[in-house]
């Protein structure tokens, strides 16, 4: 065998490879999580931040729910979110219906097709979402995470 027919072979596996790696992650199920000026829409203009399946086939037919995880003078509270449906089939809103007093997160999560996604967004100051504190999960937030971030938040950080 030519040395140059073995190098095409072990490239074209690799491109093969590669494409195939791409087109799972291309399909997996996540949680897109966006500035309220993201949901293109003037009800989202007023919200916290925008949630959106990534991921997904047929984002109007994904399931999102959302809590909020607050410590309020020393008590834990953890009340269950009312999103708001945008226009955009699966975008939604997350209204800014909550005294600020405290430390805030919000968990969310999602389900399209069998498959689960969630996110765990820390809330800042005067409400505000803090874009390089969400983390995004292949799964539903387990309570241990949500109270690890809960406790960095109000601790001044965010994790």
């Amino acid at each position: 065998m030519r040395p140059y027919s073995i190098v095409l072979r072990v490239g074209f596996a690799t491109v093969l490879t590669l494409a195939c790696a791409a087109a799972a992650i291309a399909e997996d199920f996540t949680l897109q999580v966006g500035p309220p000026t993201a949901g293109n829409a003037q009800q989202s203009k007023s919200s916290m931040f925008v949630v959106r399946p990534g991921g997904c086939a047929d984002p109007a037919a994904a399931k999102l729910t959302g809590t909020r995880e607050g410590i309020v003078n020393g008590v834990r509270r953890s009340v269950p979110l009312t999103l708001v449906a945008l226009p955009t089939p699966g975008v939604y809103a997350v209204p800014r219906d909550w005294d600020s007093a405290g430390a805030w997160i919000v968990s969310l999560a999602g389900t399209c097709a069998g498959k689960t996604a969630g996110a765990i967004v820390s809330i800042g100051p005067r409400d505000t979402y803090r874009r390089e504190f969400v983390r995004l999960l292949g799964h539903r937030a387990t309570p241990a995470e949500i109270d690890e971030s809960l406790k960095a938040v109000a601790a001044g950080g965010a994790r």
